[in-house]
């Protein structure tokens, strides 16, 4: 075999390596807990909002990464469990373990085929009859290495900036 195709080949090979023992590095470097929250203000019906935010049968029309919801009946604090399936063949397990009409919303991942789970808290505060804040905290625990790597690339945040805009864009086309 050509001593050049060879060389180029070994570099190739050492190149591919390097690059997957960064990416491990990325997710072995990455904190497990992660703990954040993001708040947006918005006008108009506080209680739209809460109805849009605990509607989980329409959670797949307002984020594209959750394909279909299933509904599992009441769970052990009386409240909703779901799986979210996701186009990726990834299944997520929902309570809802708070519920505060129309203020306090809290949802707890008890179960995922990526070895994560934590909990999403949404606070809705009145500004005024016509404003309000929404709050979205979250509390999460990534065990898989490589489930870490990714969220150190695509940002630990990414997860909560999805859910406000998607919640913002939902919000926003019922005003129209």
């Amino acid at each position: 075999m050509n001593k050049r195709l060879l060389q180029f080949l070994l570099f190739f090979s050492l190149l591919i390596c390097l690059i997957y023992f960064v990416f491990l590095g990325l997710g072995f470097f990455t904190d497990k807990n992660y703990s954040n929250s993001i708040e947006k203000d918005f006008t108009g019906s506080r209680e739209k909002m809460w109805n849009i935010l605990t509607d989980i049968d329409k959670i797949p029309d307002r984020r594209e990464d959750v394909l279909e919801v299933e509904r599992l009946g009441k769970n052990r604090y009386g409240f909703e469990s779901w799986l979210e399936l996701t186009p990726t063949g990834g299944e997520l397990k929902f309570d809802a373990i708070e519920f505060q009409e129309p203020g306090r919303y809290v949802v707890q991942l008890e179960g995922s085929n990526f070895d994560m789970s934590g909990k999403w808290i949404y606070e809705l505060n009145a500004r005024s009859s016509t404003a309000f804040n929404l709050r979205i905290s979250e509390e999460s625990f990534v065990d898989n290495i490589m489930v870490r790597s990714v969220m150190a690339i695509t940002g630990r945040d990414a997860t909560l900036k999805q859910e406000m805009n998607s919640l913002s864009e939902a919000f926003e086309s019922t005003n129209q």
